[in-house]
């Protein structure tokens, strides 16, 4: 087994230094020095792993590297790299589903400290461009640089590089990379001005410190981890456009078990970080045999932002939700009669027409994290100048809230909570299970998103249903044979080819919510009424859509706060469909399951990522808030 190791790096730079951020420059500047979330001035991790990696490439040519270090396993495949063999290592294909073992933090300033004391006048350097033709300088290419170290000051830049190797390994690779870090020359921006000459490099090796988190005493059928992030995180990615990538604000299970599973096949030193874990993963079930065998039936839920001082996770704002002119409350109609009120001030409005809903979002528990925009740009292989038409932003999550609800100098923090349930299997069987989930996660479990942001967590008491006071036996009595339904999160209902038949007639959503309603309870509940959205999930995912069909069609979902209003016919019986529910999400409906199940190579998350067991589906049922805030006519 593997262990996760940490190459320590000072840096010593010479200003003039100065690597812009790609976010918004200031009045009269026009490139401004990289500042974290935190405020703290840095280097991008990446811009270290770049030039390390043309150092490395470099060094690789004139065989200065061992044989056996594989520049591609520890970066992972670029662009520039050829698409049917790597001539840096030996002749083989390469697989653009790698991703580097290598994790890159970013190398903080640690000395000297900003000078606030200077004019504005001192902290900015002015550099012109020259026509190559009259040899004066060019119009209109006047730049203004800030300008926070004097000219000869000695910068310190620390930093750490982290994989997962065994002893003799580590000692080699943190050899080699130390090696590739002494033949930069220079870092930053503006190098061929002189600015940035990389004077000193120091590195340490060590063994990354284990985590103690312990098994909660008593039951181990479930428990909520709250994860704290250290760096800036990107989610999802949902693509606006062709160079712009949206991050979501909840971190979904999908997410959370991926990022567990990659970390497992590092830890046991299998070769794909994609391999399944299950038993046919020997390397990963002969250390952890119980975790292998049952890891594709424990539930992830997303991870909901909260404030840190919280406890609990938020819940979705129910699409039954409406404010009133002239009120400040929030009501409900889910229950309401008679929506359409006599008077006309007293119109209710939903979410759709909301000019804002923080207020909702507050009543709710929501937190939503700062938001901040990184813009990069791809390095022609040669010139190692930024490639034309090349530049990308990505939308990235800070661990802090917003700057206007929060001090410059202590800005407020922001957690995310997700909670984990084992599957329902005999109990020492689920206590050997924990025994050995808590054994791996303390080993070195911390990067997680599209970019690999570290995260420390701790483990508290399980939390799915805490919102849920009036939760009596799912069905309190005052409740008149209802049971509101209101999803947390995405869920997958209905086949999306039910939308439109061959004539494009498309079918009521009511009938399609219904027959989903009474399939899953066995008839024991009716949906009467439905406060619903829909969105495509598509991509990569629906062109393994179940085979059902040779033409591309994505996943439709019904999106988190959905509410949906169910008449009891047999109490007991919805008793247990809907506990049932409540805790291990909403099952899929048979027209889904059908044709996966027919399939030889039989698992609903191999064809389907949408499973309740990737934390989609799941509900909240009769809330009190339902009955407390129904709108007054």
């Amino acid at each position: 087994m593997n262990t996760l190791y940490e190459l320590q790096v000072e840096l010593t730079v010479r200003a003039p230094f100065i690597s812009g951020g790609g976010g918004d420059a200031a009045r009269s500047l026009n490139k401004l020095f990289i500042r974290r979330s935190d405020g703290q001035i840095a280097l991008n991790g990446s811009h270290i792993k770049g030039k390390l990696r043309e150092a490395l490439k470099e060094l690789k040519r004139h065989e200065a590297l061992p044989e056996d270090f594989e520049i591609i396993a520890c970066f992972g495949p670029e662009a520039s790299d050829d698409s049917q063999t790597d001539a840096l290592n030996t002749a083989k294909t390469v697989d653009y589903r790698l991703k580097g073992r290598l994790h890159f933090s970013d190398f903080a300033v640690s000395s000297p400290s900003d000078q606030p004391g200077c004019s504005a006048r001192q902290r900015r350097l002015t550099k012109v461009r020259i026509d190559s033709n009259t040899g004066t300088s060019k119009e209109n290419c006047l730049q203004m640089i800030e300008n926070i170290f004097d000219p000869g000051t000695p910068i310190i830049l620390l930093g750490t590089i982290s994989f997962f190797a065994g002893e003799e390994e580590a000692a080699s690779t943190g050899g080699t990379l130390s090696t590739g870090l002494k033949w930069i020359t220079s870092l930053g921006g503006s190098k061929g001005s002189g600015f940035g000459r990389l004077e000193q490099v120091r590195t340490t090796l060590w063994k990354s410190a284990s985590i103690d988190a312990r098994i909660l005493s008593g039951d181990h059928s479930g428990f909520s981890i709250h994860f704290e992030f250290l760096d800036d995180l990107l989610i999802g990615g949902i693509k606006k456009a062709t160079y712009f990538v949206e991050s979501e604000n909840l971190i979904p299970g999908s997410a959370i078990k991926g990022s567990l599973a990659r970390f497992l096949n590092r830890l046991c030193g299998t070769a794909q970080d994609w391999t399944a874990i299950n038993l046919d993963n020997k390397l990963v079930s002969n250390t952890f045999p119980h975790f292998a065998k049952y890891f594709s039936q424990i539930r992830f839920s997303h991870a909901f932002p909260v404030a840190f001082d919280r406890t609990h996770r938020p819940v979705a704002i129910p699409f039954s939700a409406v404010t009133v002119k002239g009120d400040a409350s929030i009501f409900d109609v889910a229950l309401h009669n008679s929506p359409s009120l006599d008077r006309q001030s007293r119109i209710p409005s939903f979410q759709i027409n909301w000019k804002s809903s923080g207020k909702a979002r507050r009543d709710f528990g929501w937190t939503l994290p700062e938001i901040i925009n990184k813009t990069r740009t791809a390095i022609h292989e040669k010139s190692k100048r930024a490639k034309d038409e090349k530049l990308y932003t990505f939308q990235y999550l800070t661990p802090f809230q917003p700057k206007e609800t929060g001090s410059e100098r202590c800005r407020k923090k922001i957690k995310w909570i997700a909670d984990i349930r084992l599957p329902e299997i005999g109990a020492e069987e689920q206590k050997r299970l924990a025994k050995e989930f808590f054994e791996a996660i303390n080993l070195g479990w911390r990067y997680l998103g599209k970019r690999d942001a570290e995260f420390t967590f701790s483990v508290h008491e399980p939390q799915l249903n805490a919102f849920n006071e009036q939760f009596e036996k799912v069905l309190p009595a005052h409740d008149g044979g209802k049971a509101i339904v209101v999803l947390q999160t995405d869920a997958l209902m209905f086949d999306g080819k039910l939308l439109s038949d061959e004539q494009g007639f498309f079918p009521d959503l009511f009938d399609v919510y219904k027959k989903f309603w009474c399939e899953v309870t066995e008839g024991s509940c009716e949906m009467t009424r439905f406060f619903a959205r829909q969105k495509f999930a598509g991509g990569y995912q629906a062109k393994n859509n179940f085979k059902l069909y040779e033409y591309y069609y994505p996943f439709v979902l019904t999106e988190m706060g959905s509410v949906f209003v169910l008449e009891i016919h047999d109490r007991e019986k919805a008793n247990i469909k809907l506990l049932e529910f409540s805790q291990r999400g909403l099952p899929l409906p048979s027209n889904i399951t059908n044709p996966i199940s027919s399939d030889p190579d039989f698992d609903y998350w191999k064809k389907c990522p949408f499973v309740p067991e990737n934390g989609y589906g799941e509900i909240r049922i009769n809330m009190a808030w339902h009955w407390t805030q129904i709108l007054p006519v």
